[in-house]
């Protein structure tokens, strides 16, 4: 079972505002969202971006934008093995820690579960309608946004599956 979800959302920020202030709120929104779906009571942290559970990050959010068109987005912790993060200070934090959805619930989650809350509050988030579009060679998200902004002016929510990617259209 894959440990942490990463969706890297693709979408062109010229036609929300070009706010990327609010656009890291909305990705905290989704994930909260998400995370209520399963009870778990998650925040924003105002002196630090990311999802928290119990004082702890829970998903981390990491951008590039280039044209105002998104790429990156964030990871959330679902089956995560914390032992790692011990070697590491997440995201920079030498006073916080990193907790992930399977040890609030204290059992693995089915990643698909997850997948399907994303999607579902990411649609409502965003306000876009979601169409899943499977793609199984080897893409750079930058390649798969690019094309599908270029061929439908759509926005795109690509999925990391190990060795696959898989776009989700925004509409």
């Amino acid at each position: 079972m894959l440990p942490i979800m990463a969706p890297y959302p693709i979408i062109d920020l010229k036609d929300r505002g070009r706010d990327l202030h609010q656009y890291i709120y909305d990705l905290e929104e989704v994930i909260i969202r998400a995370l209520g779906d399963f009870s778990i009571g998650a925040v924003r942290d105002k002196s630090h971006r990311g999802v928290w559970a119990a004082d702890k990050e829970m998903a981390a959010i990491g951008l590039r934008v280039r044209r105002w068109v998104t790429m990156h987005g964030f990871a959330l912790n679902v089956n995560t093995d914390l032992d790692t993060f011990s070697l590491i200070n997440p995201c920079g934090f030498t006073d916080r820690e990193a907790i992930s959805m399977a040890v609030v619930l204290a059992q693995e989650i089915p990643m698909t579960a997850v997948s399907d809350r994303i999607l579902a509050r990411f649609s409502e988030v965003f306000n876009a309608e979601m169409r899943l579009f499977q793609n199984r060679t080897k893409l750079s998200s930058d390649d798969v946004g690019r094309d599908l902004l270029r061929q439908t002016n759509l926005a795109t929510l690509v999925r990391d599956k190990t060795h696959e990617r898989q776009a989700t259209t925004l509409v």
